[in-house]
This record gives C-alpha cells, sequence and structure tokens, in this order.
C-alpha cells in the first residue's frame, strides 16, 4: 500500500467534501478533522464543498449537488487532492463509490480519509469491496433501527412526528396528541358525508363551515386528506 506521504507533499491544494444526512446534523466534526490534517501536511484548504441534509441512501451520487460539483471541479485542476473525513460521507452502495473512485483516477486526483489518514483508492479490491460494503450495512443497520424506533413509539400511542392530523394538537409535554373537540366535529361530518356518496369538491365547496379549517379556505382535497389521515390514526 503506498505510504500517505508518498501522495501528499507540503503545499498542496486540499478540497474539504463533507455531508451530513438531517438538518439536526452539520459538518463541524468532519471539516474539524480535514483541517487537522491540512495542518499537519502543511497543505493549503482552498476549496469546501457539502451536501447539507442529504442522505446518500436516498439520493444517488448524480443527485448530489456538491459531489458533482467536487467531481467537476477536479476535471477542471482546482485543487490537488481531496479531503473526506469517513468514506460514508462520499456513498453507501458499493457501485458508488468504485465509480467515484474511478472517476477520480482519471482526474488524477487522490482521496484522503482523514479519519483514518489513508487513501481512498489504495488498497487491494477485496479490501474495497469489505469496506464499501460495511458502509451499506450501516446504512441499513440505521434505517432498522429508524424503524423500530418509531414502531415503539406507535405502540406507546405517542406521535412519530410531522403534521398532527386534523383535529389533534401535539403536546410537547407528553408526547401525545390530543383531540380537540370541535375539530372533531368537523371530522365526523367529513366522513359521515363522504360515506353517504357525497364528493370531496361537493363537501369542501357546499358542505363545511367556510371557517372551520383553521382560517384557510378548504379545497377539492382538503377533505379527503383530513379523512384519510383521522383513519390512519383514529
Amino acid at each position: 500500500m503506498t505510504s500517505i506521504h508518498e501522495v501528499i507533499k507540503p503545499g498542496m491544494r486540499c478540497a474539504f467534501y463533507g455531508r451530513y444526512s438531517t438538518s439536526k446534523q452539520d459538518s463541524s466534526l468532519q471539516l474539524q478533522s480535514v483541517m487537522s490534517f491540512v495542518e499537519d501536511f502543511q497543505c493549503n484548504l482552498v476549496q469546501k464543498y457539502t451536501d447539507e441534509a442529504v442522505s446518500s441512501t436516498k439520493k444517488k451520487m448524480d443527485k448530489r449537488k456538491f459531489l458533482r460539483k467536487v467531481l467537476q471541479d477536479a476535471l477542471d485542476n482546482k485543487f490537488d487532492f481531496i479531503a473526506v473525513y469517513k468514506e460514508d460521507r462520499l456513498a453507501r452502495d458499493v457501485i458508488e463509490h468504485e465509480n467515484i473512485r474511478r472517476f477520480l483516477r482519471d482526474a488524477k486526483k487522490p482521496i484522503v480519509i482523514t479519519s483514518t489518514r489513508i487513501i481512498y483508492d489504495e488498497s487491494d479490491i477485496l479490501v474495497r469491496l469489505l469496506k464499501d460494503g460495511l458502509t451499506s450495512f450501516e446504512a441499513a443497520r440505521i434505517q432498522e433501527r429508524t424503524r423500530d424506533a418509531l414502531e415503539a413509539l406507535l405502540k406507546k400511542g405517542r406521535w412519530t412526528g410531522g403534521k398532527a392530523p386534523f383535529g389533534y394538537e401535539y403536546n410537547k409535554r407528553t408526547g401525545k396528541l390530543e383531540a380537540k373537540a370541535d375539530k372533531l366535529e368537523i371530522v365526523k361530518q367529513i366522513f359521515s358525508l363522504y360515506l353517504s356518496g357525497i364528493g370531496c369538491r361537493s363537501i369542501a365547496e357546499k358542505h363545511l363551515p367556510s371557517n372551520s379549517n383553521g382560517g384557510k379556505p378548504w379545497t377539492r382535497s382538503n377533505p379527503c386528506t383530513h379523512n384519510h389521515r383521522m383513519s390512519i390514526h383514529a
């Protein structure tokens, strides 16, 4: 394996690439790791690219704005190498890992993983496949843990997030939904009208009080949407 000191030399231009999955996170830890690496190797940080609140399992590499940007700028020779905190910031899919490696190999721009201080492309194919597979496995584990947590909340009767269904308000103290009697009467009316064969547009335009939707006008989709959400959470 090639030593990182053989590849990264003092004075080289570094580009930081970071990614985090949700709006509750940030890239400060990732950037701190890269800054420490740049200082230790006496390089210059000249570009920063961050895909904010972007999940690599939900958005493929060609849909991530700043990953595409850093790859294009690599071709345009705007820096000498890319520094990334961990492999999973780049991708969580084995094929995407190989596509990124191939692209940057052609551009002659190495990627440094600053958490382990290794060259992203420097290992035999079996080791690479193992590492890349682990990032994919971890993504699946995160999804599984999230799903289990949501199911546990539902079993306890707690709200799992998002907009509360019409007729309810979320109580932050108890973590539960609380019924609002005046709104529930509207919901019952919508159910009754819909089951009697009256369509959504007619319900919205002719059968509901104009001020009963929180000051917002009823539209064709409102009553049926509330009807559906209530049937789920009833």
